[in-house]
């Protein structure tokens, strides 16, 4: 927080959203500031960023907006296919009102919706998301939607990479300390992942030269033209 918080006068400070992790509360508390938040007003302008992030993970987006920026626009290297939404598997990791926000706006885009969270929701307020336990959702969504505070409880994801099936995108938009290493360590995943299958087709497209000048060769000797 800004240092003009602190005067005699600041009675109360409330960030605008849901999110007050990056409140120093102690301190507050010290100076006699009472500490809110609003869990509700963004919930919606939330949601609508987190699916931005779900689309650009499918779509690529970021991978073909650094190709431009580096003037790489002309197809070399060969950018990564992107995915429709439709059909896809969304899980969302916190089913609070932003995960519900998201849970209606990936529906509207076609995406089958399941949720982990503390508690079971009742069907009414889960509406068409299915409730899974933790390892069913890491091992089962095409997307993962992290609706979750930043805590010190919060899990290390990297840990659950080997449980995760093996496209899968993960959005965090809540705890974005934590969500961001995540990000940074699935694109060098990704980067990995690119490094290996451009190995495996040059030493295809060797092995295929290699075999069609062995079977011109052939050709050539049955004509008796060698």
């Amino acid at each position: 927080m800004s240092s003009f918080l602190w005067n005699d006068n600041t009675d109360m400070y409330s960030p605008p959203g849901a999110g007050y992790d990056q409140v120093d509360v102690s301190a507050c508390t010290a100076r006699g500031i009472r500490v809110s938040h609003v869990p509700t007003a963004v919930d919606d302008a939330t949601a609508d960023t987190n699916m931005f992030l779900i689309l650009g993970a499918l779509r690529g987006f970021n991978a073909g907006m650094c190709a431009l920026r580096e003037s790489q626009w002309r197809g070399n290297p060969l950018p990564r296919l992107g995915h429709d939404p439709q059909g896809k598997t969304l899980g969302i990791l916190g089913m609070g009102g932003i995960g519900r926000n998201v849970r209606d706006k990936a529906l509207a885009f076609g995406m089958t919706v399941q949720y982990h969270n503390r508690k079971k929701l009742n069907e009414e307020v889960a509406g068409r998301a299915t409730y899974v336990e933790f390892d069913e959702l890491l091992s089962t969504s095409d997307v993962i939607s992290l609706n979750l505070p930043l805590n010190v409880n919060s899990p290390t994801w990297t840990s659950f990479f080997p449980a995760m099936c093996g496209q899968l995108n993960v959005v965090g938009w809540a705890g974005q300390d934590k969500t961001h290493h995540l990000r940074i360590r699935i694109r060098q995943d990704e980067r990995r992942r690119r490094d290996r299958q451009h190995r495996e087709r040059s030493r295809h497209g060797r092995g295929s030269a290699r075999a069609s000048a062995r079977q011109r060769e052939s050709v050539l000797v049955r004509s008796g033209r060698v």
